[in-house]
């Protein structure tokens, strides 16, 4: 649950661009994830690298990406691994 809202005031503070808290939240929700074995990390990355990319960070937010579609991938989360492969398809322009 906490990684939930964790993830959630992320996406909400880089919707209003205060990126340096979302991206403090997203790393949060990353870190409860990996610790408890959250069956959304994968989703939790991607929208680090989301947020990542948002700063400007397009390298650590490319690497993110990667990483969440390796997760996504042997959660056999495709609508994840989708939603990820658009957003590195538009991050190479």
């Amino acid at each position: 649950q906490t990684t939930v809202v964790l993830n959630n005031l992320a996406k909400a503070y880089a919707e209003s661009g205060k990126y340096e808290l979302a991206e403090e939240m997203a790393r949060e929700a990353v870190r409860i994830a990996e610790q408890t074995q959250n069956t959304h990390l994968s989703r939790f990355v991607a929208n680090l690298g989301t947020i990542l990319n948002l700063e400007g960070n397009v390298s650590k937010a490319k690497e993110a990406l990667k990483r969440a579609l390796k997760l996504a991938d042997e959660a056999k989360d495709e609508e994840t691994k989708e939603l990820i492969n658009d957003s590195l398809a538009e991050m190479e322009g």
